[in-house]
């Protein structure tokens, strides 16, 4: 599904906001720290906060939809995937590397762009659950002319 540029730049260290929705179509999100996609590229595990998790398991139980954006922000390259909410899990020590690695390289890109690194540094990652969904479209979202246009 996901071709190897699309599934490079969703693995790459970028800005990932989570959302879901309830029955009355009230958004709920919250950030991820880190996403890898699996073998068939059909499928996108990515990692969230467990308190964070607390606040969108109802809706991924009553109704699985889920959308993430992913944005560059050296060249606000954006995508967003809709999926169906598969599993989740605790994350485990292989995930906490991932989640470490992610925060710490991603608080270093934005020292690089002139931000404050320390917040990013101490942003609340863990403990963090691990949640894989199905990819069922993506859109591109990055600014310009093809932006909502359909990459899937």
């Amino acid at each position: 599904m996901l071709n190897s540029d699309l599934r490079d730049f969703v693995q790459e260290v970028v800005a990932i906001m989570v959302a879901t929705r309830d029955e009355n179509l009230v958004a709920h999100g919250t950030r991820a720290y880190g996403a890898l996609v699996n073998a068939d590229g059909d499928q996108l595990t990515f990692y969230i906060n467990a308190i964070a998790f607390k606040n969108i398991q109802q809706n991924l139980i009553n109704n699985g939809q889920l959308a993430l954006a992913f944005g560059r922000p050296t060249d606000y390259r954006a995508v967003q995937i809709k999926g169906t909410f598969l599993s989740h899990k605790e994350a485990d020590a292989r995930d906490n590397l991932i989640i470490e690695r992610y925060l710490l390289m991603f608080a270093d890109i934005v020292e690089k762009l002139g931000g404050n690194a320390k917040p990013y540094r101490a942003l609340p990652a863990l403990p963090a659950m691990a949640i894989t969904m199905k990819i069922e479209t993506v859109f591109n979202q990055t600014p310009g002319a093809m932006t909502g246009e359909s990459i899937l």
